[in-house]
């Protein structure tokens, strides 16, 4: 799987970088493959878009890695097993079971529910072909940021726990700062669509359904690299997913903020967003939809239960930042 991740950084598409590695039954090495145009194919000149009209997508002209790697193999791939680092599309099942290749190895399945992932799956069970998701002894570390040294502190809390409060607090020390769902608001905006809650979740969802379930923590990750700053706080990580790519950066960690669920109505009744103004019920409505989803939607209780460390917002601010002060005395130490 390692391989696997390693020739996926050969793709040059800006966004997906996927690969695979394919070996025998002695586990030898028989073919690699990453993302990418067929040869001769200028890398410069087709386009790697994802939007638009066909043929103006990557989607006309790629090669999926998987495919890739069944083209580059040095012998017959018959009983063979390959390692991947996304769960074949409909289109690489074909190629994969025709080859003969006799179980997958994945390791995300970030369109699980989409269609052409439900047919890949039909056939790979018509076919016998075995596949099961890739459990590592150790974790890898993908896709590290630039500068090691950057230290980022990711917030997670259901509404009006007070996580605004403690990235005004880390802002106050330097803290370069974004929030996921100041990138939601964006969205609905340019969609002409009002910023109420309902809205946010249903953008937030759609988002991770087409681009996959952690694309809002890439686009904050992007505006880490742009920072100056070596210290960077991320508020608002809804998604077991966010967590999880983060953390493969080496080095983020995660704070839990939490209160009494009558405490933080009061606290969202005064804060004045339009979509704070919703009656109790259906504040507590929109909550149960934000912790207990799956697949591409909001799982807040999941990600509370991966926090590095937890804050009882229910006093005062300065008992919140006494608080903060020692978690940050522990990450320094560390």
């Amino acid at each position: 799987m390692q391989l696997s991740y390693l020739i996926a950084q050969r793709s040059k598409d800006p966004n997906t970088q996927n690969g695979a590695c394919l070996v025998d039954e002695n586990k030898i090495i028989v073919g690699l493959g990453y993302n990418g145009f067929p040869r001769g194919c200028s890398d410069d000149e087709l386009p790697w878009d994802r939007e638009g009209n066909f043929l103006d997508k990557k989607y006309a002209y790629v090669v999926h890695a998987e495919e890739n790697a069944v083209y580059n193999a040095n012998k017959p791939t018959k009983g063979c097993i390959m390692y991947c680092t996304m769960f074949p599309c409909n289109e690489c099942v074909k190629t994969i079971i025709q080859n003969g290749i006799k179980e997958v190895v994945y390791d995300r399945d970030p369109y699980h529910n989409q269609d052409e992932w439900i047919a890949a799956r039909k056939m790979l069970d018509m076919a016998g072909v075995k596949y099961r998701q890739y459990s590592p002894k150790y974790k890898l570390k993908l896709e590290k940021v630039d500068n090691k040294q950057k230290t980022i502190i990711g917030i997670v809390g259901l509404t009006g726990a007070g996580k605004d409060a403690l990235a005004d607090y880390l802002k106050n020390k330097g803290f370069a700062y974004s929030s996921l769902s100041d990138s939601i608001r964006g969205e609905c905006l340019s969609r002409g669509l009002s910023t109420e809650r309902d809205n946010l979740i249903n953008v937030a969802n759609e988002l991770r359904q087409k681009f996959g379930h952690s694309e809002l923590a890439k686009r904050s990750l992007k505006k880490i690299k742009e920072s100056k700053s070596d210290k960077f706080v991320i508020v608002s990580i809804r998604h077991p997913e966010e967590v999880e790519y983060l953390k493969n950066q080496g080095n983020l960690k995660l704070i839990a903020v939490e209160a009494a669920i009558e405490l933080r109505y009061q606290r969202i009744s005064q804060r004045g967003r339009p979509e704070d103004f919703v009656s109790f019920e259906k504040f507590k409505e929109q909550e149960e939809r934000e912790r207990f989803g799956s697949g591409e939607q909001q799982q807040l209780d999941k990600v509370i239960s991966m926090a590095d460390f937890k804050v009882d917002n229910s006093g005062s601010l300065e008992d919140l930042y006494q608080q903060v002060d020692k978690i940050l005395e522990k990450i320094n130490e560390n």
